[in-house]
């Protein structure tokens, strides 16, 4: 046997997602050493964690509108800014 052979066996309900996941176009022994080698090399990650950043991005920039808007609302209310200044102190306080 050659010296870069790897085995091992799967229970049939991985097996069965190992199938499917590999889809009609690749072999799942082919699909197992891609995901294999793609962890070894770092690329994998969790599409779970995934979503949930982008979930997370998303709520943080609604957040910095809605805080914008707070802000502009707080500071027009003292009436002390001019439209032009109120923009401008918005923007170097909240960036």
């Amino acid at each position: 046997m050659a010296n870069n052979l790897v085995s091992f066996r799967l229970d049939p309900a991985h097996l069965e997602q190992l199938r499917q996941q590999a889809g009609a176009s690749t072999s799942p022994g082919t699909y197992a050493r891609e995901l294999v080698v793609r962890a070894l090399n770092g690329q994998v990650v969790n599409d779970a964690v995934t979503d949930r950043l982008a979930e997370v991005q998303e709520r943080q920039d609604r957040l910095r509108k809605d805080l914008r808007i707070l802000f502009k609302s707080l500071v027009a209310a003292s009436r002390r800014y001019s439209a032009e200044e109120l923009e401008a102190l918005v923007n170097r306080v909240l960036g």
